[in-house]
C-alpha cells in the first residue's frame, strides 16, 4: 500500500489578518474608555480652568452692571355697572315700552364697565395724559435728558410716540378668571417710582372713568328732560321720571366715592427685591457656558494634536 505524501504536509497558516507585518497598537484596538477622557480634562485642566474662569467673571461683571428692574402690584376688583344703579338696567326694562311710546332711550351697548375701563387703562389718550400730567419724558429718556441745563440733548428729542411704547411695555395686566381680580403690575429701575405711578395709575383711571360717565349721564339728563318736557302721556312721564332718577343716582354715588372703576383690594407697596437681573442665575448660566467651552475646546485640540502625531508616525513607518 502505497502512502499518500499530502498526509505528511504540514497544513497551511492561515491568511495573515493585518495588512501590515506588524500587530496594531492595542491602544488603537482597543475603544475609547472613560479613563481617555478623564486624561484629556487633566492634560488641558488650566485651558478649562482659564476659559471657566474668564466666563464666570464676565458673567459676574455684567450682572453686577445690569440695572436692577423692580415690580409693584395693585389688586383691584371692578366695579360693575348693575352696582351703580345705571341706565342700563332700565333702558332694558322699559325699552319695549318706551318704543311704543315712542321714546328713545339711550343705551351704552353690552360691553363690561370693567374691559372698558381697561381698556381705556391702554389707551393711548390716557397713557399720553398721565405722562405729561406727571412730566415723565425726563424720568423715561433719562439717559437723553440733561439735568443740568433743563433739555434734552442736541438731536435726541423723544416723541410722545416713543414715551407711549414705552410706558406701555412697562405697565401689565392680567385678570383672574375664576374671581374676576385684576392685577396690574409696574416694572421700572426705581422702586419707589414704580409703586408711585402703579398707585396713582388707578386714581387717575378712576377719576377719569367718573368724569367720563359724569358727562354721560349729564347728556342723558338733558334729553330725558327734552322728552319730559315734549310729552303730556302719564305712562310716557313716569318712565322718563324713573330714567332720571337713575341717571341721578349715578350722579351721586359719583360725588360721594373715588374708586368708581375699580376698588383697590391691595395698593401697591415700594419693593423690596428686584425680579430681575438674576444675578445668581447669570453666574452659574457663565459657569456651565465656560465649563462647556474649555472642555469642548480641550478635546479638540486634543484631537487635533493627536491627529498630527498619528500623521508623523505614519510618515515613518513608510520611510
Amino acid at each position: 500500500m502505497t502512502e499518500n505524501p499530502s498526509q505528511h504536509q504540514q497544513p497551511l497558516p492561515p491568511p495573515y489578518p493585518y495588512p501590515y507585518p506588524y500587530p496594531p497598537d492595542p491602544e488603537e484596538q482597543d475603544g475609547v474608555s472613560l479613563l481617555d477622557y478623564w486624561k484629556v480634562l487633566v492634560k488641558w485642566k488650566y485651558l478649562i480652568i482659564a476659559i471657566t474662569l474668564s466666563t464666570v467673571i464676565g458673567s459676574v461683571v455684567g450682572a453686577l452692571k445690569s440695572t436692577p428692574i423692580y415690580r409693584a402690584h395693585v389688586l383691584l376688583s371692578p366695579i360693575e355697572e348693575d352696582s351703580e344703579g345705571g341706565l342700563s338696567a332700565l333702558a332694558s326694562r322699559y325699552s319695549g315700552l318706551a318704543a311704543m311710546a315712542g321714546i328713545t332711550i339711550p343705551n351704552r351697548g353690552g360691553i363690561k364697565k370693567s374691559d372698558e375701563s381697561l381698556a381705556i387703562l391702554q389707551s393711548r389718550s390716557f397713557i399720553s395724559k398721565f405722562i405729561q400730567d406727571e412730566n415723565l419724558m425726563p424720568l423715561l429718556f433719562e439717559d437723553t435728558w440733561d439735568n443740568e441745563k433743563g433739555k434734552w440733548t442736541v438731536g435726541s428729542i423723544p416723541t410722545k410716540g416713543m414715551a407711549f411704547s414705552l410706558f406701555s411695555s412697562i405697565v401689565n395686566m392680567s385678570t383672574d378668571r375664576q374671581t374676576g381680580l385684576v392685577t396690574l403690575t409696574v416694572d421700572w429701575k426705581d422702586s419707589v417710582l414704580v409703586a408711585e405711578w402703579a398707585n396713582k395709575l388707578i386714581k387717575k383711571l378712576n377719576f377719569y372713568v367718573k368724569d367720563k360717565r359724569v358727562a354721560e349721564v349729564n347728556k342723558n339728563m338733558e334729553f330725558l328732560q327734552k322728552q319730559l318736557s315734549s310729552t303730556n302721556i302719564a305712562e310716557n312721564r313716569a318712565i322718563l321720571y324713573d330714567l332720571i332718577e337713575s341717571n341721578t343716582k349715578t350722579i351721586m354715588l359719583a360725588n360721594v366715592t373715588d374708586e368708581f372703576a375699580f376698588k383697590v383690594l391691595d395698593p401697591a407697596f415700594v419693593p423690596e427685591g428686584r425680579i430681575k437681573p438674576k444675578r445668581k442665575m447669570i453666574v452659574m448660566f457663565g459657569l456651565f457656558i465656560g465649563l462647556g467651552m474649555g472642555v469642548g475646546l480641550a478635546f479638540l485640540l486634543n484631537y487635533v494634536q493627536d491627529l498630527r502625531v498619528s500623521e508623523k508616525e505614519k510618515g515613518k513607518r513608510k520611510k
